[in-house]
């Protein structure tokens, strides 16, 4: 259902506004939790798309009723310019989720020549017809450019939040896309997004800032596993003997070679030792242990070593 009956349908309307909130507050919650980046730009500029729609669909509404004290002509181009701002936000939405910014040329142009025809039918040569069917051609024009956009991001990894978008962008179009051809009726207010738009945009913005968090880790964790195989290969090329080992079990974390040549013993079973294997005095090792704990670094601390057996 894309219609609202103003007076019948008073629960459609309720719930209708309920989702519409959600999805604001879905948007809002991502885009102060989530760091800027292209993914909240994008969602800014789907939320204000989404607004100017609304702010077309009640303008267009009351156009009956204005046409009484202003040229009908007039009223019918400032509501298509209004839906084509929406659409050039929503596709500007699009855009940065794809490339990550908005390309102001591209937009502009297609502005300017929506401008163009705006003024051809409703000023120039007034045709009703075209007219009715631009109302919904143009936000169903701007919900298509964004399934799309948002389609070149699903063959990603991380990408449950796109596809959601993309699934309900299509539901959205096509909802639209019936309105254009149906005759338009006075005592119904024309929506864009439904409940279900609205919920599932609301539901791809916090899929799409958890995606956003599970890339960022996944990056944070490459850099840690090359920065580790770096330590290991600076440690095993080291001219000294180092062994690292677990403050918590003891257990022998890492040696080189140069260690294991030191105290006799093969690479393949340290595993079997533990560091306090190494100490003669089992005390030393304990106060060493002790400074670890409470300070975190220890210098010129002397111990005697011994090779384990």
């Amino acid at each position: 259902m894309n219609s609202l009956i103003l007076f019948d349908d008073v629960k459609y309307i309720q719930m209708t506004s309920v989702a519409l909130v959600f999805f604001l507050i879905c948007g809002i919650y991502v885009c102060t939790k989530q760091k800027q980046n292209k993914i909240t730009k994008g969602i800014k500029y789907l939320m204000l798309g989404v607004i100017v729609d609304l702010v077309a669909i009640w303008y267009g509404y009351h156009i009956a009723y204005l046409s009484r004290i202003i040229d009908i002509n007039s009223l019918s181009a400032t509501d298509l310019s209004i839906r084509l701002i929406s659409a050039i936000l929503v596709a500007s939405a699009g855009t940065i989720f794809m490339v990550g910014k908005n390309s102001w040329i591209v937009m502009g142009a297609i502005g300017g020549a929506g401008l163009l025809i705006i003024i051809y039918i409703s000023l120039i040569s007034p045709n009703g017809a075209v007219i009715n069917v631009l109302r919904n051609l143009l936000p169903a024009i701007g919900f298509i450019y964004l399934a799309t956009a948002c389609t070149t991001r699903c063959f990603q990894r991380h990408k449950n939040g796109f596809l959601l978008a993309c699934v309900t962008m299509l539901y959205v179009a096509y909802e639209v896309f019936n309105n254009v051809s149906s005759t338009p009726d006075s005592s119904i207010i024309p929506i864009h997004v439904s409940i279900i738009g609205y919920i599932g945009l609301g539901i791809s913005f916090l899929l799409m800032m958890s995606d956003e968090t599970e890339k960022e880790l996944d990056s944070v964790l490459k850099k840690l596993k090359k920065s580790d195989n770096r330590l290991q290969e600076i440690i095993k090329l080291s001219p000294f003997p180092i062994v690292i080992s677990r403050l918590s079990d003891d257990s022998i974390f890492l040696a080189n070679d140069n260690f294991c040549k030191l105290f006799g013993l093969n690479q393949a079973n340290l595993p079997l030792y533990h560091f306090k294997d190494f100490f003669v005095d089992q005390d030393n090792r304990k106060l060493l242990n002790s400074h670890l704990e409470k300070e975190k670094l220890v210098q010129d601390f002397e111990i005697l070593v011994r090779s384990p057996g």
